[in-house]
């Protein structure tokens, strides 16, 4: 019933729906980068290291599915309209696919755009938000997009895309031996 509320509680109860969820997103995220988890949940995700909207939906089931979780614990933390929750579930999909889709049109500095999740793509250890960067701000794991994220023609030098290269080599084997040795540990 949409008068169970009022009208205005359909609003905050969107509003609650994206700080509820980008907070869960950010801790499931962040724990699918832990060492022990990521090789054998989050890393064919991060196979596109050059984000396209296929990657959105590029990852293996049980990360799919954590990282699902919050979106459906969210009707049991507070009451929502079914047709509130649906026309959110359907804009979550629409948001992985724009985070994902290779165009930097803004730059600002709370939404977490898809010049803020190349960066994650790029480093890794960055920028774990979905819809903004507050809680990377708040847990000291945000970091700007650099100047040549938004110029396609310094995005697209050789130069660039060397330097992003060599950081990424360098950062996978520390990645992929802290999974080797903690899965040789459990066996």
């Amino acid at each position: 019933d949409w008068n169970q509320y009022g009208y205005a509680y359909l609003f905050v109860s969107a509003a609650m729906f994206i700080v509820f969820t980008d907070f869960c997103i950010y801790w499931v995220h962040r724990l699918e980068h832990h060492p022990l988890v990521y090789a054998k949940c989050h890393k064919l995700h991060h196979k596109w290291i050059v984000c396209t909207p296929y990657a959105s939906h590029a990852f293996h089931p049980l990360d799919g599915y954590l990282q699902s979780i919050p979106y459906h614990l969210a009707v049991f933390v507070f009451p929502m309209h079914e047709y509130v929750y649906l026309a959110l579930f359907a804009f979550v999909n629409v948001w992985s696919v724009m985070i994902h889709d290779g165009e930097y049109v803004a730059s600002n500095p709370v939404v977490n755009g898809a010049a803020h999740h190349t960066v994650h793509h790029l480093y890794f250890n960055y920028n774990y938000g979905q819809f903004t960067t507050m809680f990377d701000r708040l847990f000291n794991t945000y970091r700007k997009p650099s100047q040549e994220v938004y110029d396609r023609s310094r995005r697209n030098s050789k130069r660039v895309q060397e330097a992003q290269a060599k950081s990424i080599d360098e950062a996978l084997p520390s990645l992929e031996a802290a999974n080797s040795n903690a899965h040789t540990k459990t066996e």
